[in-house]
């Protein structure tokens, strides 16, 4: 490697503190020397070396001395920071593992060598699933850049085949309200038109990772599109903590829900939709010869259903966010009010149990089917 002018010195010196040097690690003006030279070809005397030290104080980089050398006491981010910086990149399922890599490298570029090595022994499950999507910060890019313009996008958006193989699902044209990450995935929610005459507009959500061949549209009213799309988006923030945040929760408007569960939900409920959230206690119920038995399953210990310390609960959320939290949780948190949504439940409950009894009979007539000649699988149709 052919040396470095030694007018480089004064940014070299700094540099070989930010990646060796720590209130653990102080490095002696003669080690500087050397690793001047053995890094960058540059040779200096320790005059020289003292002198670009002070001009980095006298320029605000907080170096400190004592006899066993010197080392850079603050940087921009301390080790903590960065950590938090490279665990969300790490556990971002939006982000290529060949990205993440890189970005991972650039922030611990950030501190010392030592910092650099622990960063590889952080592994979460979310780094196992990583998306192979190339285009993600591009997307991220001109969907900030059409909700700042206030212009609509259009776009396609990808599904997998039964190969595991993404191919095209649709294409949509909406106009982006707000780019969230939540659920370790970046989440576009956009108002689509429902209706041909594109007067009714309704929230969705899309996962930034399977959108492809994005681009911003010339249209001149998506402001007017925006104001359609509901009230309730007007303050988008506030709209979206009334939504589980996973993307198949963003379909319809907020509405009022009340649900009624045992105390020990309550934690569960909080974390799902907020603080927003009105308690009311509600008297023991006769629940004490309603066991629920789990036919083996391994599902812990079963409690008896609201017997003590019963809640109602009243917060604002979707219907499709309220169904599917239900269901993770029910029998212990159950749908009181409105009416017609506990009655759709129930409906939906009986659909359920009514189609798992009958499966086995379905599939064994499938196969019979194939078997004879009178149906071939989906993907042979003519």
């Amino acid at each position: 490697m052919p040396a470095e002018p030694k007018k480089l010195a004064l940014l070299r010196i700094l540099r070989i503190l930010e990646e060796e040097s720590d209130a653990d690690r102080h490095i002696k003006q003669s080690e500087l020397s050397e690793i001047l030279f053995d890094r960058y070809g540059i040779e200096i005397e320790r005059k020289a070396i003292s002198a670009n030290l002070s001009l980095l104080k006298e320029a605000g980089y907080d170096i400190r001395n004592d006899s066993k050398g010197s080392w850079l006491a603050e940087r921009t981010f301390d080790d903590g920071e960065l950590r938090v910086l490279a665990d969300s990149v790490i556990s971002n399922k939006s982000i290529s593992k060949k990205y993440t890599d890189e970005l991972v490298k650039k922030i611990a570029g950030l501190s010392t060598k030592k910092f650099f090595t622990s960063t590889k022994n952080v592994h979460t499950p979310a780094d196992w699933r990583k998306t192979d999507c190339k285009d993600i910060f591009n997307n991220i890019e001109i969907i900030n850049e059409a909700i700042e313009e206030k212009k609509q996008i259009s776009f396609e958006y990808m599904k997998y085949d039964v190969n595991k193989k993404l191919v095209h699902g649709a294409d949509y044209t909406l106009t982006p309200i707000q780019l969230v990450l939540t659920d370790h995935d970046y989440i576009l929610i956009g108002g689509r038109a429902l209706d041909e005459e594109k007067t009714y507009f309704e929230t969705q959500g899309f996962r930034a990772s399977m959108i492809r061949n994005i681009k911003i549209e010339k249209e001149a009213d998506a402001e007017k599109k925006r104001n359609l799309i509901s009230k309730d988006m007007e303050d988008p923030r506030a709209s979206l903590s009334n939504r589980i945040m996973m993307v198949g929760y963003f379909y319809g408007n907020p509405k009022e829900f009340t649900i009624v569960c045992g105390e020990e939900e309550l934690n569960d409920v909080i974390q799902e939709f907020g603080e927003d959230i009105k308690i009311k206690k509600l008297p023991k119920l006769p629940t004490e010869d309603r066991l629920f038995y789990t036919g083996g399953l391994n599902l812990g210990v079963m409690r008896q259903l609201m017997a003590t310390h019963p809640l109602e609960i009243t917060f604002k959320s979707t219907e499709d966010a309220v169904a599917r939290f239900v269901l993770q949780h029910y029998p212990y948190i159950c749908i009181y009010k409105p009416t017609e949504m506990n009655e759709k439940f129930r409906n939906y409950l009986s659909y359920v149990l009514q189609f798992n009894e009958d499966l086995p009979d379905m599939i064994r007539q499938a196969e019979e089917d194939m078997k004879e000649g009178r149906a071939v699988p989906y993907d042979q149709e003519n």
